[in-house]
């Protein structure tokens, strides 16, 4: 599967979805911290 297919399926299954830098434990920018 190809990046933009699995991007796609993922916003057809989701109601709400949430792409960000690093890990939830270890933000990799200041905005994704919060």
């Amino acid at each position: 599967m190809e990046t933009l297919d699995k991007i796609k399926q993922q916003i057809a299954e989701n109601d709400i979805l949430l792409y960000m830098k690093g890990s939830p434990k270890f933000p990799s920018c200041g905005f994704s911290a919060q």
